[in-house]
This record gives C-alpha cells, sequence and structure tokens, in this order.
C-alpha cells in the first residue's frame, strides 16, 4: 500500500518537477546535474541500507526513509532557487531507496516458507 501511494503521489508531480526546477532558474544542463547528483548519492547509499537494517532494525529504518521522503517533499515545496532543489533531489533519492529496501525486507519476512517461489 505505501509504495502504491508513494508512487501514485510522485508520478503525478514527476511531470512538473523538471517544470519547477527550470522555473527556479535551473538550464537544462543544470536540471541534468540535479537529477545526476540525486540518483548517484541515493545509489551510494544503497548498500549501506542492509547493513544498517541488520544494525539498527528494519522498522526504524524503514521509519527514517519515509522521514526522508517527507522532508524530501516539504523541501521541493519550499524552495527559492534550484540549487535547493538539489537537496530535495538527494533526500528524495535516499529516502525512495532506503524505505523500499526496507519495505522489501518487510515483506520478505512476513512471507511465509510455502509461499515463497520455488527457486
Amino acid at each position: 500500500m505505501r509504495t502504491s501511494l508513494s508512487l501514485f503521489f510522485y508520478q503525478i508531480v514527476l511531470p512538473y518537477m523538471s517544470v519547477y526546477t527550470r522555473g527556479l532558474g535551473a538550464t537544462g544542463t543544470q536540471l541534468g546535474i540535479v537529477n545526476s547528483v540525486g540518483m548517484g548519492t541515493g545509489g551510494l547509499v544503497g548498500p549501506f541500507t542492509g547493513w544498517l537494517i541488520d544494525r539498527i532494525g528494519v522498522k526504524i529504518i524503514y521509519l527514517v526513509g519515509i522521514v526522508i521522503l517527507a522532508i524530501s517533499y516539504l523541501i521541493y515545496g519550499l524552495a527559492q532557487g534550484w540549487v535547493i532543489i538539489i537537496i530535495a533531489m538527494i533526500a528524495y533519492w535516499v529516502g525512495f531507496g532506503v524505505s523500499g529496501q526496507s519495505c522489501a525486507v518487510i515483506c520478505g519476512n512476513s512471507l511465509a516458507s510455502e509461499d515463497r517461489p520455488p527457486q
């Protein structure tokens, strides 16, 4: 349910994110930099998420991911310039990755062994 709602709202906003960033003064190249920095940071944080889940616990890490996502949307809404959008994009991809991996672990742990597909 969380994933469906998150993707639903993200897909509503996605077409306008580049227009919004350009409206804040970014060029096409700067818009690409914003996306690249955000995705790259999210990709670098990804491998550490599993380690944190093992150390701290899946529920806490999941909630942290959701909070980071909420913060990213708040930063987007309050941004006064395109440079601030870089922070929002980093927060989005980190929060998306952390909450997504945590959600997958929760789903995997709640699935009974007999309900898992054969390997």
